[in-house]
């Protein structure tokens, strides 16, 4: 659907020619034709309800009024649905230049608000990123830590077992020696000869 879209001008060629389009004319109202020089004029439509009863001027007195009035027009080529518009309006021209920067300023606040929005965007998915890799190296950094908890605690068990194991070797070692030198050493009995003869010892 297309939206409506309202320019204002000061142009005469351009009002002339809006109007003729659409089979209007100059106009002046009766009532105010003594009064006010400001919204005196008009243009008249064949498509405005009471269209004729203003009084027909020429185009030049028109615009006469229209530069002393200090007035511009404010118009729409199509409807909303497309269709050729008859919308115009005469307004001040200052309130007409005031309104034009007052839209010229939303249309940058507009911009600035979006801009802002897609930095604040940027920023939260930069942030969320930044978060995201902390985290992971966080973890990586728990799992090697537990790898090497891991180690220490397979190298602590197997010292220990081989501790144990060295000692058991030496008792068995040592068992055996003693053994082995109480044997040799344990004297059943000594002969020996004085005089010719052989005498017997037994040791206790």
């Amino acid at each position: 659907m297309a939206r409506r879209i309202s320019r204002t001008t000061t142009d005469h060629d351009t009002i002339r020619g809006w109007a003729e389009k659409r089979g209007g004319w100059p106009a002046e109202v009766v009532s105010a034709a003594r009064g006010s020089r400001t919204g005196t004029i008009r243009i008249d439509l064949p498509s405005r309800p009471g269209a004729g009863k203003d009084r027909r001027i020429a185009w030049d007195e028109w615009f006469r009024k229209f530069d002393e009035a200090n007035l511009a027009f404010t118009y729409e080529e199509t409807t909303a649905r497309g269709q050729r518009s008859a919308f115009n309006r005469l307004v001040g021209r200052e309130a007409a230049r005031a309104r034009a920067v007052g839209q010229r300023a939303s249309r940058r606040e507009l911009r600035a608000e979006k801009r802002g929005k897609t930095s604040a965007a940027s920023r939260a998915r930069r942030i969320a990123r930044r978060a995201a890799a902390v985290a992971a190296v966080r973890r990586a950094a728990r799992a090697t830590g537990r790898r090497k908890a891991s180690r220490a605690e397979a190298a602590r068990t197997t010292s220990r077992r081989s501790k144990r194991a060295t000692g058991r070797g030496r008792s068995t070692s040592g068992r055996g020696t003693g053994r082995g030198a109480g044997r040799g050493t344990t004297r059943r009995g000594t002969t020996s000869r004085r005089g010719g003869g052989r005498t017997t010892r037994r040791s206790r």
